[in-house]
């Protein structure tokens, strides 16, 4: 399986994987985080792999910041592949359809509304 190159999944004697995924622009001296917002590149690649990387998740970790940035988060599998997706993850052996997301804080400040 192609995808099986891009995204870990774990292995045999090896019960689960740690996947950190982010999107970076070389500034000439090393790698910066790129900030998700309105004035942000699009990627269909950086998407798309955002994508299988949840596919191949049991959980998807978020910091309490990124919610009170972003109220509108969704960890959920998306886009044009995601239906293939989806099945990649079941014949990975994952039951449940979406990853649960999982949020880290200190503050427990959180607006679920």
């Amino acid at each position: 399986n192609a995808i099986s190159c891009l995204v870990p999944t774990p292995q045999k004697n090896r019960s689960s994987v740690c996947i950190h995924v982010t999107s970076a622009v070389n500034d000439g001296t090393c790698f910066r985080t790129i900030k998700i917002n309105e004035s942000s590149p699009e990627s269909a690649t950086d998407f798309f792999i955002l994508n299988a990387c949840r596919a191949a998740a049991d959980y998807v970790v978020a910091t309490g910041e990124i919610l009170r940035e972003e109220h509108d988060l969704n960890t959920d599998i998306q886009g044009q592949h995601a239906e293939d997706l989806a099945a990649w993850r079941r014949e990975l052996g994952k039951t449940e359809p979406q990853p649960t997301t999982v949020v880290m804080t200190n503050s427990s400040e959180l607006d679920f509304e």
